[in-house]
């Protein structure tokens, strides 16, 4: 695994051991990120179910401000560090461990959301919830959703609007931003996009 572009490209990093995680491959990273590269300078990007923290550190990389990485599993957490360490990323990069939805709970403010939760677990709609909390998201915010091409379960509130979708074999990308950004949640779950 490597750093596609911007101020580390080129550099290696290292992916977890055994299955539990299933990082990125170069090919959707680069689809993903030609997408979200006009958006990135300055921003504060959540990278959620880390594993490798390969997405956050190509934000930071192509010119985010900062990221947060949420991961649950331990020896994808010492990754996580090691590869930010690496990297020199340290003052932008702050990494949360546990329970990645607890997790989420207790965090917000960001310019775009990275998900990249373990397939068909049910997830989807879980995260979902607490991205359409107040505050979670800033104005203008963009949340990519990469899963498995076969995955039934989508974002289902009328809030959101896709703005881009895309199939690499096996594994889909969505891109959805909020329609009526309000941070007021209760009296906009009903508006049409």
């Amino acid at each position: 695994m490597r750093i596609i572009a911007g101020k580390k490209r080129g550099k290696i990093i290292n992916a977890p051991k055994g299955l539990t995680t299933r990082p990125t491959t170069d090919r959707v990273k680069e689809a993903i990120f030609s997408t979200l590269n006009p958006f990135l300078a300055g921003a504060v990007v959540l990278d959620a179910f880390a594993g490798s923290g390969g997405l956050g550190l190509e934000a930071i990389s192509r010119g985010a401000a900062r990221a947060v990485f949420c991961e649950s599993d331990r020896s994808a957490q010492n990754v996580i560090r090691k590869n930010i360490a690496d990297c020199g990323f340290e003052e932008q990069s702050k990494l949360l461990c546990g329970d990645t939805l607890q997790l989420l709970r207790r965090t917000g403010g960001f310019d775009i959301v990275l998900l990249d939760p373990p397939y068909n677990r049910g997830l989807i709609a879980r995260v979902e919830q607490i991205l359409l909390t107040p505050d979670f998201l800033n104005q203008d915010s963009l949340v990519m959703l990469e899963t498995s091409a076969s995955e039934p379960e989508l974002f289902l509130s009328s809030r959101w609007q896709l703005y881009k979708s895309k199939t690499y074999g096996d594994t889909a990308v969505y891109y959805f931003g909020l329609a009526d950004y309000d941070n007021d949640d209760s009296e906009n779950d009903e508006a049409e996009v």
